[in-house]
């Protein structure tokens, strides 16, 4: 579970130099390692959510754990558009007039908008896989 936080938050970190340069390839890596930090973390948390409380009752925990997974899904697209998002838009017609130098200062401009939030993540990770390492028996 910490190697899957450590992981995501290095995929959240490494949104922060892709949008200086901007480069697509580099945020396509950044959020690769994101999703298998994602990946990671549920495929260790399983096990740990069914071994919780009694065995009886695994299979609704983990349901759970999946709902909540689902209502994530759901609600964090909304809640990254309000945060990064929140700009103003400036309409497609105007970006064709744009300069190539001015267009290139909007594009830079824009992709700056995700580095505090994605750092934040980043440092919030870092901080519950440090937390997390600390419960954990050796």
């Amino acid at each position: 579970m910490v190697g899957g936080l450590v992981t995501m938050g290095v995929g959240a970190l490494l949104f922060v130099p892709a949008a200086s340069v901007p480069s697509y390839p580099l945020f396509l890596a950044a959020l690769i390692i994101l999703a298998a930090g994602i990946t990671a973390l549920q495929v260790s948390a399983n096990p740990y959510v069914a071994v919780l409380g009694p065995e009886k009752t695994a299979s609704s925990r983990l349901n759970l754990t999946q709902a909540f997974n689902s209502l994530g899904t759901t609600v964090a697209p909304w809640f990254g558009s309000v945060l990064i998002l929140s700009g103003i838009p400036v309409a497609v017609d105007v970006m064709r007039q744009m300069s190539a130098d001015d267009l290139h200062t909007y594009r830079l401009q824009q992709a700056s908008s995700v580095k505090l939030p994605y750092l934040g993540i980043a440092i919030t990770l870092f901080i519950l896989g440090a937390a997390c390492s600390e419960m954990l028996p050796m």
